[in-house]
C-alpha cells in the first residue's frame, strides 16, 4: 500500500485521533470487559489485556479492530489459549530474535512448565516506514496461527539436531507447516476479519481471499537469498550444524 504524503495539519489531526483511539482502548477494555459468549471460549481478562497492550503499542490497528468486535474476540481467544491450549503473550519486541527486515512478525514457542510463548510484530516495514493497519492485522492473524505449529516445529528441530534431517528436508518440512498456517490465516480473514472491515467500508479485504495449492504458493519464493533459505536454511547452517559438529555423540530423544 502506498503511503500518502500528508500536510503538517493533517498529521496533527491523525495523531490526535490515534491518541483518542488508544485512550478508548485502554479505558473501555477495563470498564467494559468483552463478553465471553464468543464461539471460542477464553479467559477474557488475560486475552483482553494482551489485545489492549497490542493496540497501544501498534495504534494503527485501531483503524481495523474495535473493542468487543469479532476480531478483538478472536484475538483475545488466541492469546488466552483458545486454540493453542495454553496462553501466550503480546511482546513489543522489534528485533524479532534477529530475523531480517523482510519478516514482519515472529512467535516464540512456549516451553511447557518453563516459559510462556509470545508473538511480536514489527512497527515498521522493511523499508523503514510505519507499517499500515492491513499489514499489521495480516501478520497478527498469521502469527496466531503459526504459533499453533510450535510443537511440530520443535519436534522437527529435535530431529535435525539428531542428524535425522538434512538441510533441504528441514526447510521443506518447516515450509509445509507455515503453509498450513497461511491457509488457516486466510480462513480467519474470510470468516472473521472480512465481514467486520467491510461493514466499516474499508477497502481492505473487499473480496474473498483464495488459498492457492502448496505448489502454487511455493512458486512465489524463487530467490535463493530470500524466504525460506534466508531464515530456515541459515538457521540450519549457523545453529544446528555447528551443534552437531560440536557434539559428535547423537542425542537421544
Amino acid at each position: 500500500m502506498e503511503y500518502i504524503k500528508m500536510t503538517y495539519q493533517s498529521q496533527i489531526i491523525k495523531s490526535f485521533f490515534s491518541l483518542c483511539a488508544i485512550v478508548i482502548v485502554f479505558a473501555s477494555a477495563s470498564l467494559c470487559p468483552v463478553s465471553s459468549q464468543s464461539h471460542i471460549s477464553y479467559n477474557s481478562q488475560f486475552g483482553d489485556n494482551q489485545m489492549r497492550k497490542m493496540l497501544i503499542d501498534r495504534p494503527e490497528l485501531t483503524k481495523l479492530i474495535g473493542i468487543g468486535d469479532p476480531i478483538w474476540k478472536w484475538g483475545a481467544a488466541q492469546y488466552s489459549g483458545g486454540s493453542l491450549g495454553e496462553p501466550f503473550y503480546w511482546s513489543n519486541e522489534e528485533n524479532l530474535s534477529g530475523k531480517s527486515k523482510e519478516y514482519q512478525g515472529h512467535y516464540h514457542a512456549p516451553i511447557k512448565g518453563k516459559e510462556p510463548g509470545y508473538i511480536c510484530i514489527r512497527k515498521y516495514d522493511k523499508e523503514g516506514k510505519l507499517a499500515d493497519a492491513e499489514d499489521l492485522l495480516d501478520t497478527f492473524v498469521f502469527e496466531c496461527n503459526n504459533i499453533l505449529n510450535s510443537s511440530k516445529m520443535q519436534y522437527l528441530e529435535r530431529l535435525a539436531y539428531a542428524g535425522k534431517l538434512n538441510e533441504q528436508q528441514w526447510i521443506d518440512e518447516n515450509v509445509k507447516l507455515e503453509y498450513e498456517a497461511f491457509a488457516r490465516t486466510n480462513n480467519v480473514l474470510n470468516k472473521i476479519v472480512g465481514p467486520v472491515v467491510r461493514q466499516r467500508r474499508s477497502a481492505y479485504l473487499t473480496d474473498t481471499v483464495v488459498t492457492p495449492s502448496f505448489s502454487e504458493w511455493l512458486k512465489q519464493y524463487s530467490d535463493p537469498n530470500g524466504y525460506p533459505w534466508s531464515y530456515w536454511g541459515r538457521h540450519y547452517r549457523e545453529v544446528i550444524l555447528p551443534y552437531r559438529l560440536k557434539n559428535t555423540q547423537t542425542r537421544k530423544y
